[in-house]
């Protein structure tokens, strides 16, 4: 129930768009605990998958040294288009005393071209009692995660409580390429920690992004406080 929940809330968040995806993209979300042994892969529209919804990926469970994490991806076609992409990655995870670090990715491939002139608007808040590490990786050679240390945008580090920040980058005219949210969240051991927070990409529309970010993390408030009840 907890989970059917957690769907409804966030892909409720998500403002629809028409357009045409890419043959044979499938949103695809990847989890980690930094070994490969405990690497967990989420497609769209699979077992695996939390959310009935095409173009929303959800995971929510238990995970290594995390009592809980709940991840949700939002992509194309549920929100954004292949020439106007929209990437959402919204996350919380509460680790155990032992700490740790978890790696959360989304990624989409077939992405473009975007019209010369459009630049993409990045988005990004939270609250970590650690760290959190976000950046969004563009891959010309369209692979699913892109390539581990290949062109990204906007790399950045968040750490003690309340973060966010919000700035914009060149667009990306080639076709097609694929797109990666990656968050990195790491908790020191001694306590049982909570890390959670909104991270987006985005194609500036007049307003309708902000909106979205700000619904998003309405969203995370309501999770938080379900959380602090387990």
């Amino acid at each position: 129930m907890k989970r059917q929940n957690a769907s409804i809330l966030l892909a409720g968040a998500v403002i629809l768009a028409t357009g045409t995806r890419f043959a044979g993209a499938t949103p695809t979300m990847r989890i980690s605990d930094g070994s490969i042994a405990n690497t967990f892969t989420v497609v769209d529209d699979t077992a695996a998958d939390g959310s009935m919804v095409p173009g929303v990926v959800l995971f929510s469970g238990t995970f290594g040294n995390w009592i809980i994490t709940v991840n949700t991806g939002v992509t194309m076609p549920a929100a954004g288009s292949a020439t106007n992409p929209f990437m959402d990655l919204n996350f919380i995870a509460t680790s155990n005393s032992r700490g740790g670090t978890l790696t959360v990715e989304f990624s989409e491939i077939g992405f473009g071209p975007m019209a010369a002139g459009l630049n993409y608007e990045i988005a990004i808040g939270g609250t970590t009692q650690g760290s959190v590490a976000c950046t969004t990786l563009v891959d010309v050679t369209n692979g699913l995660f892109g390539v581990p240390d290949g062109p990204s945008i906007g790399s950045q580090i968040f750490s003690g409580g309340a973060f966010a920040n919000e700035f914009g980058a060149p667009g990306t005219t080639s076709s097609p390429f694929s797109l990666t949210k990656r968050v990195t969240i790491t908790h020191l051991s001694g306590a049982i920690r909570t890390s959670s927070g909104d991270s987006q990409l985005a194609v500036p529309d007049g307003g309708a992004t902000v909106a979205l970010f700000g619904v998003s993390l309405l969203g995370l408030g309501v999770l938080r406080r379900k959380f602090s009840n387990l």
